[in-house]
């Protein structure tokens, strides 16, 4: 039995609808029980996590903003968080401005963004069920240390500006996509596959003890830190290339089924 598993959460352990199945979260209860640490490895910021937290009987570790802020539990402090140089924010918000791209700044666990109406900041809503604060002037954020920014946009222009931006940012940002419009941008030390290290090291857990899931780009580094690495069939190409294992797609509860498989094999 692995000693710790991390879980990506949208379209990884999640249902399409967003919902923790009734199957998932007794498979989570069952080896929370049995003295495994269950993580939630997301992208997302604290406060949209916590629904998902709410619906469990326990509180699991949680490893947010992409890797960017490692909770031992959601009423904890974190064990570690590392944001965006202001500097390199700066030229984050000169490259979104000049273009006049959709843009999320992160801070204190703040989401503010340029226009709060658009349909990018809709379907985020949507999506994550978080709340964004209306900020006309960015400017304001100036000297500031964001925890992540994100640039919001059609899935093709996305894909054109990663290449770009990694390029641009080199070595000072690291520049990912969790879902196919969302660029973000991250302390350059700052991965899930770092969190999932940082969370380790705190527990006196070895990485070869733990397993991982994932769907997206973001995963890829957690899914190459990880004991055991598991992508569900819906997943990314990048991914599925370095999981060890592919299980059915969210929307079949793999993710469960893989966890009941782990089960029902410790309990023979």
């Amino acid at each position: 039995m692995h000693r710790l598993i991390a879980f990506d959460l949208d379209d990884t352990l999640l249902l399409p609808s967003g919902e923790l199945s009734a199957r998932a979260r007794s498979a989570l209860e069952q080896l929370h029980r049995r003295g495994v640490v269950m993580t939630l490895a997301s992208g997302r910021m604290l406060a949209t996590i916590q629904p998902i937290v709410d619906a469990l009987d326990f509180a699991p570790a949680l490893i947010s903003y992409n890797g960017a802020q490692v909770n031992l539990s959601s009423d904890t402090p974190p064990l570690y968080h590392r944001g965006v140089p202001a500097a390199l924010s700066e030229r984050v918000i000169d490259y979104a401005l000049e273009r006049q791209l959709h843009l999320h700044f992160y801070y204190q666990n703040h989401l503010f963004t340029t226009d709060i109406d658009d349909w990018k900041a809709r379907v985020y809503r949507e999506q994550t069920g978080a709340y964004l604060e209306y900020e006309p002037d960015f400017n304001r954020f100036r000297g500031l240390e964001p925890t992540k920014l994100i640039i919001a946009d059609h899935p093709e222009r996305v894909a054109l500006m990663l290449e770009e931006c990694r390029e641009m940012f080199h070595g000072e940002l690291t520049v990912t996509r969790s879902k196919p419009m969302y660029l973000e941008f991250l302390h350059p030390t700052v991965d899930k596959g770092a969190g999932l290290e940082a969370l380790c090291r705190a527990l006196e857990i070895p990485l070869e003890a733990t397993a991982a899931f994932g769907d997206s780009y973001n995963d890829v580094e957690m899914l190459q830190a990880a004991g055991e690495s598991i992508a569900v069939e819906n997943a990314v190409p990048e991914v599925k290339a370095v999981a060890q294992r592919i299980c059915p797609a969210n929307a079949e509860d793999g993710v469960a089924q893989v966890l009941e498989e782990w089960l029902n094999a410790n309990d023979e």
